[in-house]
């Protein structure tokens, strides 16, 4: 399986947005398929997928850009090993 492109959510703007819609954490989560507990997740920092970000996006009507304080991750080997058959 291909590795995943994850960012950082910016979760308080995440549960700014929701909130200002009069919606629970399940209310979001319905709206996009997921389970509610994915939605406290994201709310709380740590990583999430692009496609995920998206889906959250399209439901609150926001540019995914206003939910994420960091950039994909490229899949980039850690320093220290190979690249190209060349030392990093």
């Amino acid at each position: 399986m291909p590795p995943v492109a994850t960012v950082t959510p910016n979760g308080p703007e995440i549960r700014r947005l929701r909130s200002l819609r009069g919606w629970e954490a399940r209310n979001l989560a319905e709206r996009i398929g997921r389970h509610p507990k994915s939605i406290g997740k994201l709310e709380r920092g740590g990583t999430a997928s692009l496609v995920l970000i998206s889906q959250v996006a399209r439901a609150l009507g926001v540019d995914p850009a206003r939910i994420i304080l960091s950039e994909p991750c490229e899949n980039e080997p850690e320093a220290g090993t190979e690249r190209n058959g060349a030392a990093a």
